[in-house]
């Protein structure tokens, strides 16, 4: 569980776990990723970087200060279901929800990351920043 939790590189991160992690593109500024998708950061400046989130530390809602997405499709599973979002930057992202999504094909919701779940690599070579 460690390489689910803390890969050391973005390719070891979008190789475990299923779906898949969600990157987006963006920047670090030493407390902040800034790009479709932001959240606060303890990694260095870094001017070209990927933001990678497990599906599960996707928090949705109506109303939460966040960025927005368009709800493309949910897919109920029992126990959680999946919900396929698409920012409004066209990124594609994944958020995995408990029981039944709070959300149906074709809203706008809130979609953000939940505290200390950002994990951010170099866009470059996609080594892992400290």
């Amino acid at each position: 569980m460690s390489l689910y939790r803390d890969p050391a590189s973005l390719a070891v991160a979008r190789f475990i776990g299923s779906p898949s992690i969600n990157t987006v593109a963006g920047r670090t500024t030493g407390t902040r990723f800034e790009g479709a998708l932001a959240c606060d950061t303890r990694v260095g400046a870094c001017a070209a970087a990927v933001l990678a989130v497990r599906p599960e530390h996707l928090v949705l809602g109506p109303a939460i200060e966040a960025s927005r997405a368009v709800v493309a499709l949910v897919e109920p599973l029992g126990p959680e279901s999946l919900v396929r979002l698409r920012l409004r930057s066209g990124e594609d992202l994944v958020a995995r929800v408990a029981g039944e999504a709070p959300c149906r094909t074709g809203d706008e919701v809130g979609v953000r990351v939940a505290p200390g779940a950002g994990l951010c690599f170099r866009a470059d070579d996609g080594t892992r920043l400290a």
